[in-house]
């Protein structure tokens, strides 16, 4: 295996940025977006979600000292614009009047979703400049595979009502 031991070599950095990989991206983006949709259906958190790549540029350019183009504004319309075209039909339904009361929760879960994808994108790369993608990709999934199992336990115990209704599906 060319990578042997070099698995278990990662600083406390490297470290915290996987674990915000695999439990924020992995876990607990998945889990926002799924109480958004059930708080007000699923048009509007597929939009918010979809501009998801503009939080990732603005993560980028504060974290990462990445530069924005000048392209970066006309093209965030551009993904905006399809984002729109493209939740239409979603969005056309409109808000179930029985999850209307929930309106501002979902907002909030669906903002919070995509949120934590876009943390774990500038986390990736970040994490990428020192550690090679085959030993990035087996401890993000090893951070997913834990904090799923975290959640489940807690979930059964009825700690955390949240995840209660994910996980009725899933297991």
């Amino acid at each position: 295996y060319k990578y042997g031991r070099a698995v278990f070599r990662i600083n406390l950095r490297e470290a915290a940025l996987l674990a915000l990989i695999g439990l924020g991206g992995g876990v607990l983006g998945g889990v926002f977006f799924n109480q958004s949709t059930q708080a007000i259906g699923i048009g509007f958190p597929t939009l918010i979600v979809m501009a998801q790549p503009a939080a990732v540029v603005i993560l980028a350019y504060l974290f990462l000292r990445e530069r924005m183009d000048s392209a970066f504004f006309p093209l965030s319309f551009w993904v905006i614009l399809n984002a729109l075209l493209i939740a239409y039909p979603l969005l056309e339904q409109g808000v179930d009047p029985q999850l209307s009361e929930t309106f501002f929760s979902g907002i909030v879960w669906a903002v919070s979703a995509a949120l934590m994808w876009a943390v774990a994108t500038v986390s990736g790369k970040a994490v990428l400049r020192t550690v090679p993608p085959l030993i990035a990709v087996f401890w993000r999934w090893a951070a997913a595979v834990v904090g799923l199992g975290v959640a489940r336990v807690f979930s059964a115990k009825g700690s955390l009502p949240p995840f209660e209704v994910v996980f009725a599906s899933a297991w």
